[in-house]
């Protein structure tokens, strides 16, 4: 058996595995054909849904023979009430419908049939932050790297951030073997699951473009739409590549574009174009002013700054603070009379700036490291001893009779 640490994305695997055995369900297009549909699912005799289930173990037991880890972990997501949406005012994933019955049921009936058979790894309801899956995967990756091999299995392109020469990410993707060829790299010389390509420092070069370190940077700007990160409105990829080859990331940018001359703002635009090969500047879009509204039906611009000098710029950061709380940098308005409006009227809503919402994006799509369940783990406590037969009278009890022999 090789050395090597296998992390799944049980999250990710769990619902891949009931959407893809629940297609009737699906596609139901009202809640009593759905409930019709959930009657035909893979359950118990008792009515305990399994199709699930049933396919996830199947792709893991596949996984430990196929991949033969010396050391393994599940990581879990068990809420979408995470750290993450203080950061976004609660519209983290926002846009993602609520799940459905038979598969939250199958959450936990998957995390009770792998205790004590495989080490897991969650957040508990109770916990002062509450992680996610990819949290767990991220620390369990940057704890162990330089001990042993680590391999994340997940569908979750967040992920591709963690990527480094001791740690690979196996991306479930129907475009694997496109990948693969677009690479010019011989599948059958990797050893990586049915439906999977591996990305490794240059293969995440070759494929997206850009370094492991800056696909948090590229969410900055670009946004995530699957998880309600915004990013910077009016800028996309073909801009954002080549900003990122050149500058790093989103703070440089910044830096480079933020307070310049009419004459030095034309100079850099053809810089952009001649240089870059950015055909549109980004540079409007990525200053837009963040917008208040007032209850008087008005619309109070403002701006970020580095620091507030003047006295002005002082006293707006307090009345700021006062009434709206903090703010992730200094601002100023760039409307007429906008601090005096703003203290002499109620604020209803807010849309940020291009900046804010960049380095909040950023801060949404940085998977943590140091998550603290991982403080005093140690290599052995990941270390795969499958107990096939406890196992084996697990699943029978869930009316699963094929798996194991």
């Amino acid at each position: 058996m090789n050395k090597k640490l296998l992390v799944i994305d049980g999250s990710s695997l769990l619902s891949t595995s009931f959407y893809g055995t629940a297609r009737e369900f699906l596609m139901a297009k009202t809640p009593e054909d759905r409930e019709e549909a959930a009657k035909k699912l893979l359950q118990t005799s008792d009515g305990v849904y399994t199709n699930g289930v049933y396919t996830f173990m199947k792709t893991l037991l596949n996984l430990i023979k196929t991949q033969k880890p010396s050391h393994m972990a599940v990581v879990w997501d068990i809420s979408r009430q995470t750290f993450r949406q203080q950061i976004a005012g609660g519209t983290y994933k926002g846009t993602r419908k609520e799940t459905p019955h038979p598969l939250k049921q199958q959450f936990v009936t998957t995390q009770n049939l792998l205790e004590g058979i495989i080490p897991q790894f969650k957040s508990d309801f109770d916990d002062e932050e509450i992680y996610e899956a990819d949290d767990f995967a991220g620390s369990i990756a940057k704890k162990f790297e330089e001990e042993i091999p680590v391999f994340l299995y997940t569908k979750d392109e967040d992920y591709l951030q963690l990527v480094s020469e001791n740690t690979r990410v196996w991306l479930v993707t129907s475009k694997a073997d496109d990948m693969f060829e677009e690479c010019g790299l011989d599948k059958k010389e990797f050893k990586v699951p049915n439906g999977a390509f591996e990305f490794t420092p240059v293969t995440l070069k070759q494929v997206k473009g850009i370094e492991p370190y800056q696909i948090i940077e590229y969410k900055a700007l670009c946004g995530d739409t699957s998880d309600n990160i915004p990013g910077v409105k009016g800028v996309g990829e073909k801009a954002v590549i080549p900003l990122l080859n050149e500058y790093g990331c989103i703070e440089n940018i910044y830096d480079t574009i933020e307070n310049l001359a009419p004459k030095d703002e034309k100079l850099l635009k053809k810089f952009f174009k001649d240089s870059l090969g950015i055909a549109r500047s980004p540079i409007s879009y990525l200053l837009k002013d963040g917008i208040m509204m007032t209850s008087d039906a008005e619309q109070l611009t403002y701006k970020c700054i580095e620091e507030a000098v003047t006295e002005e710029q002082i006293k707006t950061q307090e009345v700021v603070r006062e009434k709206l709380g903090e703010t992730r940098f200094p601002i100023e308005f760039t409307c007429e009379d906008g601090l005096n409006k703003f203290m002499n009227t109620e604020i209803y809503g807010l849309e940020q700036s291009a900046k804010e919402s960049a380095f909040m994006s950023k801060q949404l799509a940085t998977i943590k490291t140091d998550v603290p369940q991982l403080k005093d783990k140690v290599l052995d406590d990941l270390k795969l001893d499958l107990d096939k037969d406890k196992l084996k009278e697990k699943l029978e009890k869930l009316e699963i009779k094929t798996l194991i022999k």
